[in-house]
């Protein structure tokens, strides 16, 4: 239609560009970072969209600031930073005299990553505004009306009548509530006739008293009105306005939609599946005519805040299981205007299925950079992006999601300064491998670790704690590839501190000396081996460094295990600390590792290749055999 018009009419393109938002300071970064990630034309086989450069309008001073922070394990210093950021905000508003006051906006991608957050405000008695954060359910008005209904379709139900009892307008006590449960097991009367003979006490005699005409009333009406007109008799009868506050209508208008979806002749057609389809809405909570606003990114579109925290940059959404059939739409060939696959590795359409999860994946990607777009445009005068990174001892980023918004624009990660790395106990061994090998879970052998070992006939040594071994060989190796040259003597004082830390994750002395024999043989041949060579004539020496490779916006990392540069040569190198059976060879069993893991050194080169890397030659080194493979290039 763009190109053929309507009728007579040719369609021209109008870009609105004038930015009457933000400070010049916030609307020249977007436009720096978002111009290098956005597509610079539309692309039709895709949702992709072109970036338009904005143009500020406002004179007005600003501030983009990214926080990268320590991880901790409940979110402190996130909560920490922004808690402390807002309270600075309302006092530099509340010193300017009496007024509205800045406007303050959390953003996140997913609602519970602003959980910390609501709770820190709370509880320092913080006003503040949530927007679609809460469960509907948890209002209490929604609660007692929807609980009231679910008692009215079965008066007998040991949850939903304790819960009407137990309601902000009857309110009976436990012991009650028991004499009531008590009565309608014995009686098998409804709950509505148990209250009127049930022991109860004097309180609970004079609550019920006040509501037994209003439940009698109710009662008669159910199932001869609609369900939503039932709800309103009830709300108005119970004078639900003035005990739970004026401000339910529009919770209550949710509530309504909700129900009469499965209202069949004034009864719920379906109840457990109208629960999960009411637990699934959310409520506003907080004060409405709060400065500080709780929202997620998707709700904070078309609005505008004078400062603006994006929290929770590293975490990733959830992700759910792959779907068992896919299918797009084809924008490009009519003739084929539909593509579709079923799911799974094998199959005639398995090649289609994953070149289709590839599209929407990327599809997923676009929408994230949409999104985090969306959340650095809301912001006025101030700009924070937050994260919790987890470093290594080298002050190394780790287990960064390459589906979190930060995976997804690396880019950032230099824009901000790094926390400090965390600092290991004076006492402590030196092992950088520690933390990791508390998560992996040693395989249980039938007999005593000592009695394989001694056996006549033990099964093949790599095969009773493969991973265990393979990680501290790794580490071990990474470790004096740093404090290169390395002597026995070094070894030694290895030994000692690995034992320390082996016996405090559990491992008994058996177990310790039978990892320790294979790390020692490995050490022991390491200053006289082929690496040694490499790494005796190396110019910079690199361990495990990350490489970022981005396709359009999808972002993948690798992490070769060495890379040793020489004057004109890159080696990139891949340890494997696997061994084979008796009846392969170890030439034949380098090739077969050769040939499962040559497209992982490909990636690499190619990958090094785009950073700049001179010659790149890739390789598999064998440390238990000194062997190296061929080396690709």
């Amino acid at each position: 239609m763009q190109e053929e018009g309507i009728g007579d009419v040719r369609l021209e393109n109008i870009q609105l560009q004038a930015n009457f938002r933000s400070s010049p300071a916030i609307v020249e970064w977007v436009n720096e970072l978002f111009g290098k990630l956005f597509t610079p034309s539309r692309q039709l086989s895709s949702d992709a969209v072109r970036f338009a450069r904005a143009i500020p309008q406002l004179s007005s001073d600003g501030e983009v600031r990214i926080q990268w922070l320590a991880a901790s394990d409940k979110r402190d210093n996130e909560t920490e930073y922004v808690y402390q950021g807002i309270q600075r905000t309302l006092r530099e508003g509340a010193s300017k005299g009496p007024s509205n006051g800045p406007s303050v906006a959390v953003l996140a991608r997913s609602r519970n990553h602003l959980d910390a957050i609501a709770q820190r405000l709370r509880q320092e008695n913080v006003k503040y505004q949530a927007v679609e954060l809460a469960s509907l359910m948890d209002k209490a008005h929604v609660h007692d009306l929807v609980y009231l209904m679910l008692a009215m379709h079965q008066p007998a139900h040991p949850v939903y009548v304790p819960a009407v009892l137990r309601s902000n307008w009857l309110g009976l006590k436990s012991t009650d509530v028991l004499g009531v449960m008590t009565e309608i097991a014995r009686t098998h009367k409804p709950f509505w006739q148990a209250i009127n003979t049930a022991s109860l006490t004097d309180d609970g005699q004079h609550r019920v008293a006040a509501y037994r005409d209003v439940l009698a009333n109710l009662r008669t009406w159910f199932g001869r009105v609609s369900l939503t007109e039932w709800l309103q008799q009830a709300w108005q009868r119970l004078a639900g306005e003035a005990m739970y506050g004026g401000d339910a209508e529009q919770d209550l208008v949710k509530l309504f939609t909700v129900v009469d979806k499965f209202d069949n002749a004034g009864r719920l057609e379906d109840i457990e599946s109208f629960l999960e389809s009411i637990k699934q809405l959310r409520a506003d909570a907080g004060h409405s005519d709060a400065n500080v606003h709780l929202m997620t990114i998707h709700k904070a579109k078309g609005l505008e805040f004078d400062e603006v925290f994006v929290i929770g940059l590293d975490r990733a959404p959830r992700s759910g299981d792959s779907p068992l059939f896919l299918w797009e739409r084809n924008r490009l060939d009519e003739d084929l205007p539909l593509m579709a696959a079923s799911g799974g590795k094998t199959g005639e359409n398995s090649a289609l299925y994953e070149w289709l999860k590839d599209k929407e994946t990327a599809a997923d990607s676009d929408e994230a950079l949409r999104v985090l777009y969306v959340a650095c445009t809301r912001a006025k005068r101030k700009l924070h992006l937050v994260a919790e990174l987890q470093l290594n001892d080298k002050g190394e980023v780790e287990k960064l999601s390459t589906r979190s918004l930060l995976g997804l624009v690396p880019e950032l990660l230099a824009l901000g300064k790094m926390p400090k790395p965390p600092q290991q106990p004076k006492d402590a061994p030196e092992v950088r491998w520690w933390r990791n090998l508390v998560r992996i879970k040693v395989p249980k052998c039938e007999c005593p670790v000592a009695d394989i070992v001694a056996s006549e006939d033990p099964p093949q040594p790599w095969q009773l704690m493969p991973r265990l071994i393979g990680r501290v060989i790794h580490a071990e190796l990474e470790l004096a590839v740093q404090h290169w040259p390395v002597n026995e003597r070094w070894a030694e004082a290895r030994y000692a501190a690995l034992h320390k830390t082996l016996q405090s994750e559990g491992l008994n002395d058996a177990q310790i000396e039978y990892v320790l024999e294979k790390l020692s043989t490995v050490m022991g041949r390491l200053p006289n081996s082929k690496l040694a060579e490499l790494l005796s004539t190396a110019k910079q020496v690199l361990c495990e460094p990350q490489l970022v490779n981005r396709q359009g916006h999808r972002v993948r990392f690798y992490q070769p295990d060495l890379v040793i540069f020489h004057d004109t040569k890159t080696y990139l190198i891949d340890y494997k600390t696997a061994e084979p059976d008796a009846s392969q060879s170890w030439d034949a069993f380098v090739q077969s590792q050769l040939a499962r893991y040559q497209h992982q050194l490909e990636v690499y080169m190619h990958v090094a290749r785009k950073v700049g890397w001179p010659r790149c030659q890739g390789a598999l080194y064998f440390p238990s055999e000194d062997k190296f493979s061929e080396w690709l290039t």
